[in-house]
C-alpha cells in the first residue's frame, strides 16, 4: 500500500461529507472500507461501492483481513474509514500507518457519553484512543469536515 494519508472512524462510513469534503482536501484516489457487515453482505457492497465517486477506487475489506489490505496495490493516495475503534491498533501494529485519525459522526449508545454534536464515546473507546496517540504517534482528532472546527482528542 502506498500512502493512508488519513484514517477516519465513522459509522456511516461512504457518505456525502466524506466524498464532496475529505477527498478532495486530501487528494484521495483510494478510499478503503473496513466493516465485516459490508465485507459479506454481497448486496450491501454492490450498495457502497456505486457511492464512491469516479475520481477513486474503493475496496472493502472485513476486520479479519488485515493481510490483504496491507498486500494492496494503491494508485495514489488513501483513506481508510471504520465503524470501529478497536479496528484501529491491529492495522497500525501490522504496517498499515497513517499519522492522523479522524473522529466522525459517533453516536450514542450504551456506555457512551456525548463530547460533541456528532461525536459519543466510551470510556473504553477514549482509553483505546489514547493509546493509539501514544503508542503510534497518531494525531486523533474529531472533525465532522475539513473547514470545521477541529478537535483536539485531549480538549475533548
Amino acid at each position: 500500500m502506498k500512502k493512508v494519508v488519513l484514517a477516519r472512524i465513522d459509522e456511516r462510513l461512504l457518505h456525502g461529507q466524506v466524498v464532496v469534503n475529505w477527498l478532495p482536501v486530501y487528494d484521495i484516489k483510494e478510499i478503503i472500507i473496513i466493516d465485516n457487515e459490508i465485507a459479506e453482505d454481497d448486496f450491501l457492497k454492490e450498495i457502497t461501492l456505486a457511492a464512491a465517486p469516479k475520481s477513486a477506487r474503493i475496496h472493502v475489506f472485513a476486520e479479519n483481513q488485515i493481510d490483504e489490505l496491507r498486500d494492496l496495490q494503491t494508485e495514489g493516495n488513501a483513506i481508510i474509514i471504520t465503524k470501529n475503534i478497536f479496528v484501529i491498533p491491529s492495522l497500525l501494529s501490522n504496517g498499515i500507518s497513517f499519522n492522523q485519525l479522524n473522529l466522525g459522526g459517533l453516536s450514542m449508545i450504551k456506555d457512551r457519553k456525548r463530547y460533541l454534536d456528532f461525536l459519543c464515546l466510551s470510556n473504553s473507546e477514549i482509553d483505546e484512543l489514547k493509546e493509539i496517540e501514544d503508542k503510534y504517534d497518531v494525531e486523533v482528532f474529531a472533525q465532522m469536515i475539513p473547514n470545521s472546527l477541529k478537535f483536539d482528542l485531549n480538549k475533548l
